[in-house]
């Protein structure tokens, strides 16, 4: 058996060569700070203060799932269009009937007001009260919407076509929606979901979920889409 020698120097050798490893390693990463989350509400009523101010519009409402009452017998499925606020817009708009499937072309230049024929599309000059559908009615939807809502929650940050936002969840209130909706429950919630723009403030999509009037799906989705426009959309006779 051979035995190895004891050197006294190895050991402050080793010690120097660990100490050396470990001052050479990479230091651990530092742990990141989260950022805290903007206060829900103030996003909502930022939003709606800024919608209060725009001039320019365009706005899809749209149904996943559904429709919304308008009038006995009438339901919307779908309003795209532009508008010069107060009072101008062009609007297309898609409507269910006594299980029929129409659809409308509305123009308001604020005086006159002009509608399609919903059988042959012929455009034809109305008056302001005739028109089934005006501007008000989104900006109406967007105030009984957002305007008591409860249970907010800033669920975090998303990206919306492109944009990035702020998703905002929470409840909203039937009744208030009764206003602007035809037959809407009295004494219900619906779920609703928001995307602000985190650069601007700005509402860019409004989602309901849930039964609005009684013995609706229960799955029924009502989406509101809106964009800004920097320039005046083209609003004019037919």
């Amino acid at each position: 058996m051979i035995k190895v020698p004891f050197r006294w120097w190895s050991w402050p050798l080793a010690a120097a060569v660990a100490a050396i490893a470990v001052a050479c390693s990479p230091a651990a990463p530092p742990t990141p700070t989260p950022v805290p989350l903007p206060d829900p509400q103030a996003l909502i009523d930022g939003a709606v203060q800024q919608m209060e101010t725009e001039r320019y519009i365009r706005f899809i409402f749209d149904h996943p799932v559904g429709n919304t009452p308008l009038a006995p017998g009438a339901a919307i499925t779908r309003a795209e269009g532009v508008a010069i606020l107060p009072d101008q817009f062009n609007v297309g708009l898609d409507m269910e009937s006594a299980g029929t499937a129409l659809h409308l072309g509305l123009i308001s230049t604020g005086d006159t007001a002009y509608m399609t024929n919903p059988l042959s599309g012929e455009w034809t000059r109305a008056t302001p009260a005739q028109i089934p559908f005006k501007f008000e009615y989104i900006s109406g939807l967007v105030s009984a919407m957002l305007g008591e809502v409860s249970d907010l929650e800033t669920v975090g940050e998303t990206d919306l076509e492109g944009t990035s936002a702020w998703l905002v969840k929470g409840l909203t209130s039937t009744a208030a929606l009764g206003q602007v909706i035809p037959g809407a429950q009295t004494d219900a919630h619906l779920n609703v979901e928001v995307w602000v723009d985190q650069a601007s403030g700005k509402l860019l999509r409004a989602q309901m979920l849930g039964a609005l009037v009684p013995h609706e799906d229960p799955e029924t989705v009502r989406a509101l889409t809106l964009e800004s426009l920097a320039e005046p959309p083209d609003i004019s006779p037919p």
